[in-house]
Parts: structure tokens; C-alpha cells; sequence
């Protein structure tokens, strides 16, 4: 009972292997029994002590174990919980439990706490891993569960995270979830890429009076290799210098430290400048519109914000003149120029008895003057209008509307 209870303690789904000894990043050795997975860590068991370990502590034939052993037990779900966990925090430390015994594996040393002035690594990669000057083709990638994405690397993080880029769009996932194949293609790339020349070699020239004049100075690429050269400008990844009087580009990851530092602050005092510039203007042109308008309310005239760039309205210039109005003028009409006027309209009335028709001026049926009968009709609608000029239109539209309205079945 006593085992039972501490098994569903351990982890969602007990996993015991057969001992193994373990190896963490710094080599660092413990023999122990792979139990499970317990808050994304994996839990070991080394005689009565409890061990909680981050997946990726472990080198990578101890990863390949741990997945090939949940994969057997058909537990996927454990290897996703460690592969998340790993996204999340690649270089965590181990799970602080009060139950649980120290770790003989510590965790991977963190950037920024290297206990030599070497960079530190990650299954052969360091972290991060330096910019390419040349960024490879897509490929497929195949992590530890199997699952597959076409993208491009870009590069490894100071988390442990590697960055592939699908199309326009970029995404991060952990160095060690990937299979050993992925794992040596990242090494491979970064090796070809280190052997790329930056600057084409040769003896350098002393700068000539000319040359320091026009703002040449000597540049150095990340291998050591100098050049003569001038700063043109700074876009992304291009670097662009004059070269003997020729504009050439050159890829920026590819400098020194110390110029790329260089190229950084020669942007930001560009920046500073072209503002600044752009702010002196848009005061001058403020100034020469009219007064400033300070310690003035909005009530006072020649009262205007302090905004730069701003341009008061035309009625607060001084040599603003209203417009006049002048009221339209009535011209009466001419011969030649008829005034309008509304159609006249006379409906026409059928008596159903006598057969005598005669019309009036609306349409309120009466009675026939004729025989004196109560059978008048409108007859079938019809109407009659002496039209003249546009007159003539309104009665066509008007007959249509009262057609439909008035027709009979």
C-alpha cells in the first residue's frame, strides 16, 4: 500500500525502468530508476531518495532514452508534458520540493553565470549561437515525438530555444526537443558559416591624409581581417561601407564586436540628428506664421498651441478679411423664359347607367349631372392634365403612380 501511495504521488502515470546511470551537461553522473514525470521534470529514484530533474540537464543519449522508454510504456502525453516544460524554461533549475533529496545532476550553468570566460553549450551548440551571415535553406524538422515542420533556421537562443522561420512568420522551440539529426545539422551550419569571408583578405594599406579626411577608418571583420573603409549606411543585415570610392556591402553580423558597437552608435547619433533637425524646422515655420501665443488662453486672440508644426487658423491672421455676402437677386421671367409652373390636372368621369362622361378638377366621385344617378365612376383611372414644359414629366410620373394606386381589377 505504501508503494502504491507514493506512485500517485510521483506522477500521472507510473513509469519504472531498470537502473541506468544518468549524465547531466557537466558530466556529473547519478545510477538511478527512471519513474515518471511529475509538473513537467523528470522524477528519478536513486535507492530512497526522490530525484526531480529538467529534461533538458540531461544529455542527449540520457533524452533519447527517457522518450524511447515512454514511448514503449505508450505514454506520449509524458513527453509532451517534459517538451513544454522545456519551451518554457530550457535551463530551469530542478523542482524545489521539501520531500524530494538534492539532485547529483545540477542544472546547465544559466547565461550570464559562466564560470569561464568560454561559451557555454548545449549538445555541441553553443548559446547562443552567433548570427549567420547566410541563412540556410528550408528543411524539415522532426522533434522527439515525431512531429514534423518545413522551416528555416535562423538561430539558438540564450534560452535553448531554437528560432525557425516558416514563411513570414517565426517560431521558438526547445534545442532539445529535436532528434539527434536536427541536433548535427544546427553544428553543421554553424561550422560552414564561421568559415565565410567578411572582408576579402590582403595586406592592408596605411590610411592616406585623403582618406582620414573623408571619414575612412579601419574596420575588422569577426575573423581579424582589416579594411579601409568608410560607413554608408546600416539597413537590417546589410552593412554598407565605401570602398575606394565604391559602395559595397557587406553582411553587419559579420563584423567585430567592437564595430558593430560602432555601427550602432553612428545610427542613433543619425536618428538624434535628422529629429532634432525636423524639430528646428517645424519651429521656424511656426515662428514666421505669427506670435507664439504664450501665456495666452484659448479665448485671447492670437492664441495658439506650442505644438510643433502646428498652423493657426486663417481667421487669427492679422490680414485675415472676411467674406462678404450678397444676397441673391429675383429675376423676374421673360417671354423667352417662361415661368414655371405646377401641371393642371382634370380627371374624367363615365356614368355606368347613362353613358354621359364629363370631367371636373379633383377626383371626388359625384353624381352624374346628366341623370342624376348614383352609378358616376372614375373612369378606369384615367386623368386628364394640360401640361406645358416640365410640367409635362411630373403628370407622365404622377399617372404611373395613380395607375397602380387606383387600377381596377
Amino acid at each position: 500500500m505504501l508503494a502504491l501511495f507514493l506512485a500517485s504521488t510521483l506522477s500521472p502515470a507510473l513509469v519504472v525502468a531498470a537502473p541506468r546511470t544518468f549524465t547531466g551537461h557537466d558530466g556529473t553522473t547519478i545510477r538511478a530508476n527512471l519513474v515518471g514525470v511529475k509538473d513537467g521534470v523528470v522524477v528519478l529514484r536513486s535507492g530512497r531518495n526522490r530525484n526531480f530533474i529538467p529534461f533538458p540537464n540531461f544529455v542527449l543519449a540520457d533524452r533519447e532514452y527517457i522518450v524511447a522508454t515512454f514511448n514503449e510504456r505508450k505514454k506520449p502525453e509524458l513527453i509532451a508534458q517534459l517538451l513544454t516544460a522545456a519551451l518554457r524554461s530550457p535551463l530551469g533549475a530542478p523542482k524545489q520540493n521539501v520531500t524530494q533529496q538534492r539532485s547529483d545532476i545540477p542544472r546547465a550553468v544559466i547565461p550570464g553565470q559562466q564560470k569561464s570566460n568560454q561559451s557555454q553549450k548545449l549538445d555541441g551548440v553553443p548559446l547562443p549561437s552567433p548570427e549567420l551571415l547566410q541563412l540556410p535553406d528550408t528543411r524539415i524538422w522532426t522533434d522527439l515525438l515525431g512531429r514534423q515542420v518545413q522551416a528555416q533556421f535562423e538561430k539558438v537562443t540564450a534560452e535553448g530555444n531554437v528560432a525557425l522561420r516558416d514563411g513570414y512568420r517565426s517560431q521558438k522551440l526547445p534545442l532539445v526537443a529535436f532528434i539527434r539529426s536536427d541536433l548535427e545539422y544546427i553544428q553543421q551550419v554553424l561550422k560552414d558559416d564561421l568559415e565565410l569571408e567578411v572582408f576579402p583578405p590582403g595586406e592592408l594599406q596605411p590610411l592616406t591624409a585623403e582618406q582620414t579626411a573623408a571619414g575612412y577608418r579601419v574596420w575588422t571583420d569577426r575573423k581579424g581581417v582589416t579594411l579601409n573603409a568608410k560607413f554608408v549606411r546600416h539597413f537590417r543585415r546589410d552593412l554598407t561601407l565605401e570602398v575606394d570610392g565604391t559602395n559595397t556591402d557587406f553582411p553587419f553580423h559579420g563584423l567585430s564586436v567592437a564595430d558593430r558597437d560602432r555601427v550602432t552608435a553612428e545610427n542613433k547619433r543619425r536618428a538624434d540628428a535628422a529629429r532634432a533637425k525636423a524639430e528646428a524646422t517645424q519651429a521656424a515655420a511656426g515662428a514666421s506664421a505669427g506670435p507664439s501665443g504664450a501665456g495666452m488662453s484659448p479665448g485671447q486672440p492670437g492664441y495658439r498651441p506650442t505644438t510643433p508644426g502646428y498652423s493657426p487658423p486663417m481667421s487669427n491672421r492679422p490680414d485675415y478679411t472676411p467674406p462678404t455676402f450678397t444676397p441673391p437677386t429675383y429675376t423676374p421671367p421673360t417671354d423667352t423664359q417662361p415661368e414655371f409652373s405646377l401641371p393642371e390636372f382634370e380627371y374624367e368621369f363615365h356614368c355606368d347607367r347613362c353613358g354621359h362622361t364629363w370631367t371636373r378638377e379633383h377626383k371626388a366621385v359625384d353624381q352624374c349631372p346628366k341623370c342624376s344617378g348614383g352609378g358616376g365612376a372614375y373612369g378606369e383611372g384615367r386623368r386628364i392634365g394640360r401640361y406645358s414644359g416640365f410640367g409635362a414629366l411630373i403628370g407622365l410620373i404622377g399617372f404611373g403612380i395613380r395607375w397602380l394606386l387606383y387600377r381596377r381589377d
